[in-house]
């Protein structure tokens, strides 16, 4: 394990608070490592240039989540990669 020291702004730390809360960390340090993964993971699923994320709300609808350093989303939902079916 390696320690890390970092300072954090004031949006930092209440990003960690809500973060705790929300998956009930018995720190914020836990909170951060929470995050971290949960990063790692959505990182190397979008490292796919055809693949992209979205939160469907209770009527059904979908957003699309844009991370603008990983690039743009070439398509919307439904719409079909290049040589793909939709």
């Amino acid at each position: 394990m390696m320690k890390v020291t970092m300072n954090l702004t004031d949006a930092d730390v209440l990003a960690a608070e809500t973060i705790q809360k929300a998956i009930n960390a018995r720190s914020k340090a836990q909170a951060v490592s929470f995050a971290l993964a949960t990063t790692r993971y959505i990182v190397n699923a979008l490292s796919d240039s055809r693949k992209q994320l979205y939160v469907r709300s209770p009527d059904g609808s979908l957003e699309g989540i844009v991370f603008p350093q990983l690039g743009a989303p070439d398509q919307t939902p439904g719409q079909a990669a290049p040589g793909r079916a939709a």
